[in-house]
C-alpha cells in the first residue's frame, strides 16, 4: 500500500473531497512557486491602459516587468479579467484584442515580462480604446532547479 497524503481547504473533509477542493494531493503533483521570492512569484498586477497611441504591426512594449531572479527561464502563467466599459471578459492570457494587438506573460533569463504586440496591419494604425485589466499570474519554480 503507497502512502497517500492530501490537505482540503478549509470546511472540506479529505476523504471523498473533489481535487478543487484539495490544496495538495500526492496522486497529482502540482506546479511549485517559491512563497520567499521578492517580489512576489504570485500576485495581480492591475493595468490601466489610457494609452491612445498607434503602433505599427509587430511592435512590442512592455507593460511591466520584474525580475524572477533564477539562473534559468521559470514557466509563467496568467488570468485575467478585462473591462472595456462595454466587454467584460475572463480567461487565460494571451489575450487578442480585436485586430489591435495581444498582451501576454513571458520569461526571458532574468525577468518576468507583461507585453503588448500590435497585430495592427492597417497603412494607419488604430488606437486601442483605454481599458482596464486585473492579472493574476504565476510564476513556477521547475522541477530539478
Amino acid at each position: 500500500m503507497s502512502e497517500v497524503f492530501k490537505l482540503a481547504v478549509p470546511g472540506v473533509r479529505v476523504q471523498g473531497a473533489r481535487a478543487k477542493d484539495l490544496i495538495v494531493d500526492s496522486d497529482h503533483p502540482n506546479p511549485k512557486i517559491s512563497v520567499l521570492a521578492s517580489p512576489p512569484h504570485a500576485g495581480n498586477i492591475a493595468l490601466s491602459w489610457e494609452n491612445t497611441n498607434s503602433y505599427a504591426e509587430g511592435t512590442v512594449v512592455t507593460l511591466y516587468s520584474f525580475p524572477h531572479g533564477f539562473q534559468y527561464v521559470p514557466t509563467v502563467l496568467g488570468n485575467y479579467n478585462f473591462n472595456n466599459g462595454s466587454v467584460n471578459i475572463n480567461g487565460m492570457l494571451p489575450l487578442q484584442i480585436g485586430a489591435l494587438g495581444v498582451i501576454y506573460l513571458e520569461c526571458d533569463p532574468i525577468n518576468v515580462n507583461l507585453c503588448y504586440v500590435s497585430t495592427d496591419i492597417n497603412v494607419t494604425p488604430q488606437p486601442t480604446i483605454p481599458f482596464n485589466m486585473m492579472i493574476k499570474y504565476y510564476v513556477f519554480v521547475e522541477p530539478g532547479q
